[in-house]
């Protein structure tokens, strides 16, 4: 949700140590620096778990296309974790290849195996998590262009 990690951490923070539940952000400046979100009317809730964003349906759009954004700015930090961790793998697994006994061969296929599964999830993330985030923007553009017809009741 954030673009300012730290800060909503500074929150959480607070909120432990003053024995609070949640922390209700909704001044739009705020919600802004927190978020990144440009438009006119939202707010945020913060927990000591997650944070919660909450806007009205003018601007559905506009942040799901933020949780497009933030997604694939996730998928690409991942990657990049992900890529120095497999590669710190393989040079553990090159200094080890020796074929000499069974526990070698062991070390060195598992240290493989576990760098390719760290890679799992960041692909995941850039692959697929956003093309229904997505889909759901580009719907929710679809009703906000609707021709709406208003009748008075009888």
């Amino acid at each position: 949700m954030s673009d300012h990690p730290l800060s909503t951490e500074k929150i959480r923070s607070f909120l432990r140590r003053k024995a609070a539940d949640a922390f209700l952000v909704d001044s739009i400046k705020n919600v802004r620096y927190l978020t990144g979100f440009t438009g006119s009317s939202a707010f945020v809730l913060l927990t000591r778990e997650r944070g919660l964003f909450f806007t009205d349906f003018r601007y559905q759009e506009q942040a799901t296309r933020l949780k497009v954004r933030n997604t694939l700015r996730l998928g690409r930090a991942s990657l990049a974790v992900g890529l120095l961790f497999l590669a710190a793998c393989v040079a553990g697994a090159q200094l080890i290849f020796t074929h000499d006994n069974v526990l070698s061969d062991l070390l060195h296929e598992g240290l493989l195996i576990v760098g390719w599964v760290a890679m799992w999830r960041p692909l995941e993330i850039l692959l697929y998590d956003w093309w229904p985030l997505l889909r759901d923007a580009r719907m929710y553009a679809r009703i906000a262009q609707m021709p709406v017809e208003l009748r008075q009741r009888r």
